[in-house]
């Protein structure tokens, strides 16, 4: 459609859902214009500080690679050395949990659980795109009394009646053990079934998620998946064929923050499984929740490995050429329980 309009802005294209292979091999030829990938939103203020610094309208096409704009520097480290000295700190008073089990176990979750967890606030705004703008507070309140509020309950009331929630989960615990820049996975014969890779920060104090592992004792890593199903799906799909556009917005954000709220219930699951002298009251569960496509663990390709340990096609997951999961509205990830884990940008 730009082409068609001559109206050619530079173009930016990633996040978690889409590849640099995918941006660079269909996307990119098909447009006119420029088209970058940014892995996240940190990559594409990169991308556009580059561009509004620069004629970019002569810039070639490789003039931003990897989201990461040519002209940025990165610091050039040793990973084995510095990954050893971020680990003889994260290790000093780290015990690995104890394991109720090993290998994967199946989750049925009520959906009733998951509205429990939603929060209307993130749904409203964020996913429904209810802003209040420059609106009062007495105005701003009336449109969720009257619009967000209603749209919700009328759909749980669709839900209860006919059943569009398959809410389930796959996860296991599985022995573990840093090696460089990566974190192998065994099996209970010891046998390595998988190994994830992750990047570094190009500075101080050049963080790897592997640092929160030990090389040379074994530790737990929770794999885990979550998914509400395919029928939400084809209830999409029948609103979105009758023209019933809002409609179709609303239950497909609904869907994607309940998938949110999957997570959030599988990691208190496993919390409780974990330290059961540990009450959540309110507080966050122990352990730091990731997932593949995100800045510290950006390789979707890592999915596959993920998949298959899990054995995720006993609750309906799939996955594409391109590593995104079907049934779409489907969560993965992995978490760490090395107290001193967090979230960063390589």
């Amino acid at each position: 459609e730009l082409n068609r309009r001559d109206f050619l802005p530079a173009v930016i294209l990633g996040g978690a859902a889409l590849t640099p292979e995918y941006v660079n091999n269909e996307l990119r030829p098909m447009y006119r214009g420029k088209v970058f990938f940014a892995r996240d939103a940190v990559d594409s203020i990169k991308i556009m500080q580059e561009l509004v610094s620069a004629d970019y309208s002569r810039a070639p096409e490789n003039r931003v690679t990897g989201g990461v704009a040519t002209n940025i520097t990165k610091t050039k480290v040793d990973g084995q050395i510095v990954g050893n000295a971020n680990r003889h700190q994260f290790m000093v008073d780290h015990r690995p949990v104890k394991a109720p089990f090993f290998d994967s176990h199946l989750l049925e979750i009520a959906s009733n659980e998951l509205f429990s967890l939603l929060s209307h606030k993130v749904l409203f705004e964020g996913r429904w795109g209810f802003k209040k703008a420059g609106l009062s507070d007495s105005e701003y309140e009336k449109i969720i009394e009257t619009r967000a509020r209603p749209a919700l309950n009328g759909i749980i009331d669709f839900e209860r009646q006919n059943g569009i929630l398959e809410n389930r989960a796959v996860y296991g615990y599985f022995r573990c053990r840093a090696s460089g820049d990566s974190i192998k996975v065994f099996d209970d014969a010891g046998n390595t079934i998988g190994e994830f890779s992750f990047p570094r920060q190009n500075r101080s104090p050049f963080l790897c998620l592997a640092d929160f592992f030990s090389e040379d004792e074994d530790d737990i890593i929770a794999l885990w998946a979550v998914t509400v199903g395919d029928r939400i799906i084809l209830a999409e799909k029948a609103l979105y064929a009758e023209n019933r556009y809002l409609d179709y917005h609303l239950l497909h954000g609904l869907g994607a923050e309940l998938a949110d709220c999957a997570a959030v219930h599988l990691h208190r699951h496993i919390h409780r499984e974990l330290f059961p002298q540990l009450p959540l009251t309110g507080e966050q569960p122990l352990g730091c929740r990731y997932s593949f496509g995100y800045p510290a663990c950006p390789d979707l390709a890592a999915q596959q490995d993920l998949m298959r340990i899990l054995k995720a096609e006993r609750i309906g997951i799939s996955l594409t050429e391109l590593h995104q999961m079907v049934p779409e509205l489907s969560v993965s990830g992995f978490i760490i329980f090395n107290r001193h884990a967090r979230y960063f940008v390589p």
